[in-house]
Formats: structure tokens, sequence, C-alpha cells
């Protein structure tokens, strides 16, 4: 799959979001064997001068009393994807929860 980067006449860098944010779903879902996620969404934007900032969401099922893994280790294979894919850090990674 390949993801598409130009740079517009404003000088700023437009990628298929729905590509990477796919991306990124399938690398956490793959590294990440809780059953109690029901479901993760992606959210990435992407400003000028590389400022790229990513949301992920961890939708919970409804009868999760506690969930726990290691947000650090989370945060790092992000960045360590955006790298290989983008070729720059990302300026933030936001993890939220929700239990649906």
């Amino acid at each position: 799959m390949d993801i598409l980067i130009e740079q517009n006449t404003r000088g700023t860098l437009e990628i298929k979001h729905r590509a990477f944010n796919k991306l990124l779903k399938m690398m956490i879902l793959n590294n990440n064997s809780s059953s109690d996620i029901k479901d993760i969404e992606v959210t990435s934007e992407i400003y000028m001068d590389h400022y790229f900032y990513i949301l992920v969401k961890f939708i919970l099922k409804p009868e999760t009393k506690s969930f726990a893994f290691d947000e650090k280790q989370m945060i790092h294979q992000i960045e360590a994807i955006v790298m290989k894919t983008l070729d720059f850090k990302p300026k933030n990674i936001a993890l939220a929860y929700q239990r649906k």
C-alpha cells in the first residue's frame, strides 16, 4: 500500500489520511492482544512545517472494569511507524479511552 505525500501550492503536505490511519490502526491491533478492546479509532492531522498530531481512541467493552497497558511502549511504536512511513516525528500523540 502506497501513501501519497504531495506538497500543494500553499506549501502544506497532503497525505491520504484514511490509508495512514488504517495503517496505524492495524499496527496497534496487531501489537495489542487485550480482549477488553472493542474497537480503535485513529485520527491524524498534519499542518505546515511537519506538525503532525495523532489521536488514538480505544473503545472498550461496557463490562470492562479496568484496562491497563504500557502507554510509553505504544507511543514509541506509533513514533516508529510514522518515522518509517513519513520520515518525521509526530509533534503529539494522544491516547484516549472510552467505554461504550
